[in-house]
């Protein structure tokens, strides 16, 4: 993510807390606490069936 958003807004460089304050706003925005536990249970039993 760090490689993205520099080359994305033309920087050298990005701070670690810069990285994890644009993380955090991802997560915030497609996160459904509504489905959430189904999601995750679903995507372990994918994985575990090696879909992933």
């Amino acid at each position: 993510m760090a490689a993205i958003q520099c080359l994305q807004h033309g920087k050298d460089r990005i701070s670690v807390m810069e990285v994890q304050a644009r993380l955090s706003m991802v997560v915030r925005h497609v996160h459904n606490s509504l489905s959430w536990s189904c999601d995750v249970e679903e995507h372990v039993t994918e994985m575990r069936l090696g879909k992933w």
